[in-house]
């Protein structure tokens, strides 16, 4: 049993915590690295169930170190966005294309993928990709007064990022960076919105009882199918990121694929680790 230590608990959270933050990154991934990935997984299935008592101790444990991780890393990403803004989306960008590798390898492309496999592929990047046309911004205006049509975009928002958990290289970050609410939500964490961070964690329960459990039942048959359209999404991202600007000076340039290279690379030793 992992989670016996409340102390090496909390240590989990704040890793999972981290993870959740860069886009690219993979909460199920860091859970697979830590070697927690299936009791975690056997946790969120049981939170309403008979067993929701054995798992409340664990689950809070954690989510007191994740929520300490994500307040002071949300801060910090923040501040990078706004005084770095090309080397940080550079190194997100390398977050992103490492985790391909991780999905092919999880996939078994070469043994595992038929035409209906590539056709979920090519469908998924079509999307993903098609953000490029919605100018880069939310799909729902989140200025001004809270609404009921922003409380349901936001718990919309945070069933993506608690559905992310469940398959490894599919980012919740990333998610909310094609629904246009990711850096709104860092602002609102930074600021301590108990409003907005009500409605993500309501829509999060809620994606952990019906998304999560949908993706569960694909991962157990469907698998194939799944870990395509999570290559599609990840791989039509990139050109999204892009779109938000290349940098076009010789110093923004060279320090951009500096932290690209930088992204890439901790996933991928991150990913060896794992294996």
């Amino acid at each position: 049993m992992k989670f016996n230590s409340i102390f090496k608990t909390i240590f989990y959270g704040l890793c999972l915590g981290i993870s959740l933050l860069p886009p690219g990154f993979s909460v199920a991934t860091m859970a697979m690295i830590l070697g927690i990935y299936e009791e975690l997984i056997g946790l969120l299935n049981d939170l309403f169930s008979t067993k929701m008592k054995q798992t409340l101790k664990p689950l809070v444990s954690l989510g007191v170190g994740a929520v300490f991780a994500i307040a002071v890393f949300a801060w910090l990403i923040r501040r990078s966005m706004m005084r770095f803004p090309y080397q940080t989306r550079f190194f997100f960008i390398g977050l992103i294309v490492a985790t391909v590798p991780l999905i092919y390898k999880q996939a078994d492309v070469k043994t595992n993928f038929r035409l209906k496999h590539g056709i979920s592929l090519i469908i998924a990047f079509v999307i993903t990709a098609s953000f490029i046309f919605g100018g880069n911004v939310a799909l729902v205006d989140l200025g001004g007064d809270m609404t009921i049509l922003k409380i349901i975009y936001l718990m919309f928002a945070g069933a993506l990022v608690s559905s992310s958990m469940i398959l490894p290289g599919l980012s919740g970050a990333l998610m909310l960076i094609l629904i246009g609410a990711y850096e709104f939500l860092l602002a609102s964490i930074s600021s301590l919105d108990v409003v907005v961070l009500s409605s993500v964690a309501l829509g999060g329960i809620i994606g952990l009882v019906i998304c999560g459990r949908l993706i569960k039942h694909l991962i157990e048959n469907n698998e194939t199918t799944l870990y395509a359209t999570s290559m599609g999404l990840v791989l039509g991202s990139i050109p999204v990121m892009l779109s938000h600007g290349i940098p076009t000076e010789g110093f923004d340039t060279l320090t951009s694929l500096i932290t690209a290279i930088i992204g890439f690379v901790i996933v991928t030793v991150l990913n060896l680790k794992k294996a």
